[in-house]
């Protein structure tokens, strides 16, 4: 042994191993063949169960991870904006006497309350007039008037035929009756040829009723005034008001009011 070199010895002792390893097994089988029948079957099903359970073990289920949706306030009035500007039309009050004293502006449809096109007195003048109603489409008709709140300064006005008009109805805004609050955010949309005038801003003050409202235009620097007649919505897209002149509106409660008032 103290001749051999490093090499010679590690060769030796795997020799000596694998030797072993075979008298080993020699020997086990040996004892096996010789041990009582019910011991050799015990350690077969022994082995057997075990192969079963690795052969059937599930696979193993992926993790689900929540992602939590984010959703900004600037989605919020573009929803909005979507779901009114189907509802927004372009009143014509066409003089009788002058075409001089003709007007025009914004009013908001509710066909789901048998036409009716509710807008304010500075758009619809009350007498020697009759009134165009258009919608985004172009699809146009004559309307008839129906009531003016001279509290409110609200007018109502019935199409005198439907008309064809942008979107889905049901998923116009609904009219809220709940206050506004002082430093909501509200979107105000007055009629356009296509796509509806937009000044966002926030409720600065209420007063006897009247919301002021500071809104900021995006589209033209004559959002403000040609708004006038049109809804002003939150960012749940509920209508909350009626732009009623420059940075004021008449709150929603008295849109309720009115139109369940109409027969």
């Amino acid at each position: 042994m103290e001749e051999l070199n490093k090499n010679q010895i590690i060769m030796l002792a795997l020799l000596v191993s694998f030797i072993t390893s075979i008298a080993t097994g020699i020997v086990t089988v040996s004892l096996m063949d010789q041990s009582p029948q019910g011991v050799t079957q015990t350690i077969n099903q022994v082995i057997e169960r075990t192969v079963e359970k690795v052969v059937q073990a599930p696979a193993a289920v992926g993790t689900v991870k929540e992602v939590p949706l984010i959703v900004t306030g600037e989605d919020l009035l573009i929803k909005a904006i979507n779901q009114a500007s189907g509802g927004v039309v372009h009143i014509e009050a066409k003089s009788t006497y002058s075409r001089d004293e003709n007007k025009q502006g914004t009013g908001f449809l509710f066909l789901n309350k048998n036409n009716l096109v509710i807008t304010t007195n500075l758009v619809v003048p009350n007498r020697g007039f009759h009134y165009e109603v258009s919608s985004s489409l172009g699809s146009s008709t004559s309307a008839t008037l129906v009531n003016v709140d001279t509290k409110t300064g609200l007018v109502v006005l019935r199409l005198d035929k439907p008309i064809t008009v942008k979107g889905d109805i049901s998923t116009w805004p609904t009219v809220s009756g709940a206050d506004t609050t002082i430093g909501q955010m509200v979107v105000a949309l007055g009629a356009a040829a296509t796509d509806p005038i937009v000044a966002i801003g926030n409720i600065t003050g209420v007063t006897s009723g009247v919301a002021s409202t500071s809104l900021t235009s995006l589209l033209t620097t004559a959002a403000t005034t040609q708004t006038i007649g049109g809804p002003l919505l939150n960012l749940k897209g509920e209508i909350v008001g009626m732009v009623s002149g420059t940075g004021t509106a008449i709150p929603g409660k008295y849109l309720n009011i009115l139109i369940d008032s109409v027969k």
